[in-house]
């Protein structure tokens, strides 16, 4: 049945059987290795991303960028990753994680070269091309260090090794602002240039070292694969890699699956990310033109966002699957973010200081931004279709790298004619527009959606078990097959078609069911109701199957509560 239930599984149940397989056939010391290498992977791109960020006052000198220029030049990285996001991950599908690492980190090197001979020339479209270079790698290494983490390591493994690559990579950001400004001014831009060109080649290193694991442990399993089946037979694609009758569901079907909940956590993750992201572009020119910081000074203190995340961020995560309360957080979060750019605005102008004016500020920021990476994503995988997760999250993170883009640049747009200051107050009231999408997410979470967003991870689980309990077609022989059709599940949650022909129609074959007749059970599937003659011989018996398969129902679509109790109601004048 592997090649009727291939097209359909869920990413949670292939992610767990292969990374449960990869782990049986690697010992301790080569998955730490291996999460070593995973973890150096992104580091090199973590580090170089906030190069400009950490040299902006030296950047713009040298090369006498106007702040719209330099804006530019930091937001180029996103606009590639608008639609790379989604190639990208094609990528990783159809070559392997292997080679597209090692693809992808050569990208992110090549690009952190050119941005070098640029600095060195004093070519401004040298960095640019450069920058477009590194993004084109960059977003896509992230997304392949997730895949190989969630290859090699399953269970309670995987949320620590997910926790430590998180935070090596938020240590790749901290070094950045920690050291190059210190080489910038012993040894001059270009040497702090040439530190991000050392380290994007030890990620190179990280991606061999990984590669020749890999080799060494297919070459291992096809021997014993061998040894035991010298016969031709069939095998699963390698774990952690999807066939590509995975990959049927379009962008369009999956946006028109896609509910207001999604969207408006989408929009909270695009307007929030790119406040951040474009004040650590300009945070340290800014904290300087202000507040009269020194360069150095400035970058430690943009860097306290990256601190906090690294600190903050899995022990949140922990937090949050315990308690639940992601939306009521993200809420929080961005009303933090929204506090964070008040206070810099207000102290700019205060003349009380007892403490370092722009430290509150930054504080907040730091708070608000690992409550918003810890709350958001997560969430986004609550409220998308199964089926669909990856390309919902494609989505989103394509909004994100537009958001940043466009904000970067009309920031660049805004220093250039009226100052820094004018920023601050810009940021102030983009803010107040992401803490507006909060209130109103969860005021929908709570009145449509039966507050799934704030479930706790227990009581999610319990949900989706009490979602798939589904009826036993009663009548049948004792002792023959039976054929689990899907009847009409509670409030908010509806049956995907998509996810339930393949095994729907191996079964109904099975039991000698015409093909006339699977076209109607598949009609009745699609709207999300059950066969007539199915509930009526349920009814009668009372028989029920309690959880029978994750292949027979998904997580669809929720509706409103009037509109669920009206089709359930006539679902059941019908029946």
């Amino acid at each position: 049945m592997e090649d009727d239930y291939g097209s359909i599984e869920s990413a949670k149940p292939q992610q767990d059987a292969s990374s449960a397989q990869a782990a049986i056939e690697a010992s301790g010391s080569t998955r730490a290795l291996i999460l070593a290498a995973a973890c150096l992977l992104t580091f090199g791109s973590y580090f170089c991303y906030d190069t400009p960020s950490a040299l902006v006052i030296t950047l713009r000198e040298k090369l006498q960028l106007t702040g719209f220029q330099y804006n530019v030049l930091f937001s180029i990285y996103s606009w590639p990753n608008v639609v790379l996001v989604f190639i990208g991950g094609l990528v990783i599908d159809t070559y392997g994680s292997r080679r597209a690492s090692l693809a992808l980190a050569t990208l992110v090197l090549v690009g952190q070269v050119v941005m070098l001979i640029g600095v060195l020339q004093h070519r401004y479209w040298l960095l640019l091309s450069g920058r477009f270079i590194f993004g084109m790698g960059g977003e896509s290494l992230g997304v392949c260090q997730s895949i190989i983490v969630s290859r090699w390591f399953a269970g309670h493994e995987l949320a620590t090794a997910f926790g430590l690559s998180l935070t090596v990579s938020r240590i790749g950001s901290i070094l950045s602002f920690m050291l190059l400004p210190v080489v910038d001014q012993v040894a001059g831009i270009v040497s702090a240039f040439a530190v991000g060109v050392i380290i994007c080649a030890l990620s190179i290193c990280a991606a061999l070292v990984y590669a020749s694991i890999e080799l060494s442990v297919e070459h291992k399993r096809a021997e014993g694969a061998a040894a035991l089946q010298p016969t031709k037979t069939r095998t699963r694609a390698p774990a952690g890699e999807r066939s590509p009758r995975s990959r049927r569901s379009s962008l369009l079907q999956v946006a028109r699956c896609l509910d207001l909940s999604f969207w408006l956590c989408a929009g909270i993750s695009m307007v929030s990310y790119a406040l951040v992201f474009s004040f650590i572009a300009i945070g340290s020119d800014l904290l300087h033109q202000a507040f009269g910081t020194s360069r150095e000074r400035g970058s430690l203190l943009v860097s306290l966002v990256y601190d906090f995340s690294m600190v903050l961020a899995p022990l949140l995560g922990r937090l949050f699957d315990a308690v639940g309360l992601r939306g009521i957080f993200v809420l929080v979060s961005c009303t933090l973010n929204l506090l964070s750019f008040a206070l810099l605005e207000h102290t700019r102008t205060s003349a009380w200081q007892p403490v370092p004016r722009p430290v509150y500020g930054m504080i907040c920021m730091g708070v608000a931004f690992s409550g918003l990476s810890s709350s958001v994503w997560p969430s986004m995988t609550v409220i998308s279709p199964v089926w669909a997760l990856g390309a919902a999250l494609g989505i989103a993170q394509a909004l994100q790298n537009l958001g940043t883009s466009l904000m970067s640049i009309y920031v660049g747009h805004v220093v250039d004619a009226f100052g820094y200051e004018a920023v601050l107050s810009r940021f102030v009231l983009i803010a107040c527009i992401a803490v507006l999408l909060a209130l109103w997410w969860n005021i929908d979470d709570w009145r449509y959606r039966d507050g799934r967003v704030n479930r706790s991870a227990a009581a999610a689980e319990a949900a989706a078990a009490a979602a798939m309990e589904l009826p036993v077609a009663a009548g049948t022989p004792q002792g023959a097959a039976v054929a689990y059709v899907p009847l009409y599940v509670p409030v908010y949650v509806m049956v995907s078609p998509e996810a339930i022909q393949s095994v729907r129609r191996a079964c109904y074959q099975k039991l000698g069911e015409s093909e006339v007749g699977i076209r109607r059970r598949d009609l009745y599937a699609q709207l999300g109701i059950a066969h007539p003659a199915v509930v009526r011989k349920a009814a009668e018996t009372g028989a029920q199957l309690p959880s029978p398969d994750a292949y027979h129902a998904r997580v669809f679509r929720p509706e409103r509560p009037t509109e669920a109790a009206g089709s359930a109601s006539s679902s059941q004048s019908t029946n």
